[in-house]
């Protein structure tokens, strides 16, 4: 009898990961035919000799040249299925070095322009637009969500530039400021704890990365994107 309700009991618990394995394989295949429909697009925007970009007018508005340009992949949101972040050595400072893109209703689609450099929280929807120049080192904190972008934080650092901002003889610490608004570059100061706090509420213990860049090349392409 004992034999008997144990072999029952394996039977139930055999029918029942069958089932949920049945369940859970049409999501995995569904999500890696996505990222390979994702890297697909990649590659082949990559191949192309201009790619959009935001507040480029030279050679063609809205446009860039990809020629001796550089990619990488990053996971800013939750899934499994990657961003592109392009590096472009055909852009103004104006303009900005770096872009953001991802793969949307078939298309890539630029979620925004980014400054000089750029690091990541990955899968917090957190990132770091980053400007180094004569008004010491600015890091723009940013909240992306699909194709939109929310100013979260902003940061001046005099240490990390050497640069006397204020020009009083003395190479001071970090400057904080929290977006007035989702629309505005307008910031207003806290203290140091608080933009801690504010930042630690979105990102909990996650670092922030540097992006792994590779030479937009054919062989590049077809080594990190498959195709």
């Amino acid at each position: 009898m004992r034999k008997m309700m144990k072999f029952a009991a394996l039977a139930l618990f055999a029918s029942l990961l069958s089932m949920c394995l049945m369940l859970i394989w049409p999501v995995q295949v569904q999500a890696a035919s996505k990222k390979q429909e994702t890297l697909k697009a990649y590659a082949e925007t990559l191949s192309k000799s201009m790619i959009p970009w935001r507040g480029a007018f030279y050679p063609v508005k809205g446009k860039t040249s990809l020629e001796d340009s550089e990619f990488g992949l990053v996971y800013i949101d939750k899934d499994d299925i990657p961003e592109l972040l392009v590096q472009a050595r055909k852009t103004c400072h104006a303009e900005g070095y770096l872009a953001l893109y991802t793969y949307k209703n078939g298309k890539v689609v630029e979620i925004d322009n980014m400054q000089d450099d750029f690091e990541y929280y990955p899968k917090k929807n957190m990132v770091q637009s980053i400007h180094s120049g004569t008004g010491g080192y600015e890091r723009y904190y940013e909240i992306i969500s699909g194709t939109k972008t929310k100013h979260y934080l902003y940061s001046v650092s005099e240490k990390e530039s050497g640069w006397d901002v204020n020009y009083d003889g003395k190479i001071k610490g970090t400057h904080y400021g929290k977006a007035a608004s989702s629309k505005s570059w307008n910031y207003k100061k806290i203290t140091k704890s608080k933009f801690s706090k504010l930042l630690k509420k979105r990102v909990g213990k996650s670092k922030s990365v540097k992006p792994t860049f590779y030479q937009n090349t054919p062989a590049n392409r077809k080594a990190i994107l498959g195709n």
